[in-house]
């Protein structure tokens, strides 16, 4: 009856072993994934692509580009899966990420046939500081899906707007003030697929 209790004691250990050894494969036998993002507005902007390289089964590092609203945007950041379970883990990710942001319109208002003032935004390269959480998925085969939904902080000045006094066909730009920034907070949620593979 000992003997019996003893194997079936080292038999579940060994299957445990197992199992959590091929749930582990799903990142450390495919390590790099690529990923394209659609969203809101997050750190690689409404559309843009990552690639996302596994150091470890529960720790990654990833980098991408995309087009925001008003230009591209880059960013890069740490991803960790603290939870995991049957082929999906609840995960963190922190990084930084920049984009240009056009804070105005062009606002042009005439004087008369022949001269008129222009005040518009220069476009200006923001800084951010990301911070999100989400759910990611991945088959055996290498396809994942991921959900996620954060927050990005402004961590630059504002940019500047100036000025433009146009008479006849000469222009020149005067009187350059700081411009309306964007929100020092903006959340964004998005969704990726991508799939992963190993060299």
């Amino acid at each position: 009856m000992l003997l019996q209790l003893l194997a079936v004691s080292v038999g579940g250990h060994v299957s445990a072993q197992a199992h959590g050894s091929a749930e582990a494969d799903r990142w450390t036998r495919r390590p790099i994934a690529f990923e394209a993002h659609l969203s809101n507005g997050s750190p690689v902007g409404l559309l843009g692509a990552m690639i996302d390289v596994t150091a470890d089964r529960r720790l990654s590092l990833s980098a991408g580009a995309g087009l925001g609203q008003f230009g591209p945007q880059y960013a890069g950041g740490l991803r960790v899966r603290p939870v995991m379970g049957d082929g999906g883990a609840f995960g963190l990710a922190a990084g930084l990420s920049a984009g240009r942001y056009w804070c105005c319109p062009d606002v042009v208002s005439p004087h008369d046939d022949s001269q008129g003032v222009e005040t518009k935004a220069i476009p200006t390269a923001y800084l951010w500081g990301n911070l999100d959480g989400g759910y990611e998925f991945r088959w055996r085969f290498g396809m994942l899906l991921r959900i996620y939904n954060g927050a990005s902080i402004r961590l630059n000045r504002p940019g500047r707007t100036c000025s433009r006094v146009t008479v006849g066909s000469t222009s020149s730009y005067i009187a350059c003030d700081d411009a309306h920034p964007p929100p020092r907070w903006l959340p964004y949620m998005g969704f990726a697929m991508g799939y992963a593979f190993s060299l």
